[in-house]
């Protein structure tokens, strides 16, 4: 018996999840090959690196690089900022204005749709 092209009974059939199971996979399998084969971002460091350092020689070398002046006045504007109440709170700034509306909207968003996805069987009345 010869079915017609447009499915059962002349109605379109549906496809099945089961065809996209194979290529998903075989993205996936891609996808986590290039991550395992590509080489980690630390190793270009390693190779720079002309003699290993002891933290002792590192850390004065750190040191001696650092402008005494400009690390004393930065010091100086933050503490003083601070005791002075200059400090802008978070919901004053713009990102935080934002934060603010995003988050009221959501919620308005969610009361909202929530009130329209009730369920409406005669068996529930």
């Amino acid at each position: 018996m010869c079915r017609p092209r447009g499915g059962v009974g002349g109605r379109k059939v549906r496809p099945s999840v089961r065809a996209w199971i194979r290529p998903c996979a075989g993205l996936l399998a891609v996808a986590v090959g290039l991550t395992l084969t590509a080489p980690p971002a630390w190793a270009a460091q390693a190779k720079s690196a002309a003699a290993p350092q002891t933290l002792r020689a590192a850390a004065a070398a750190q040191v001696a690089s650092i402008d005494t002046n400009k690390a004393l006045l930065s010091t100086q504007d933050a503490a003083g900022g601070g005791a002075r109440g200059e400090s802008k709170n978070f919901f004053g700034t713009p990102k935080g204005i934002a934060t603010v509306v995003l988050m009221v909207g959501a919620i308005t968003w969610a009361g909202i749709s929530r009130a329209r996805d009730a369920v409406h069987s005669p068996g529930r009345k």
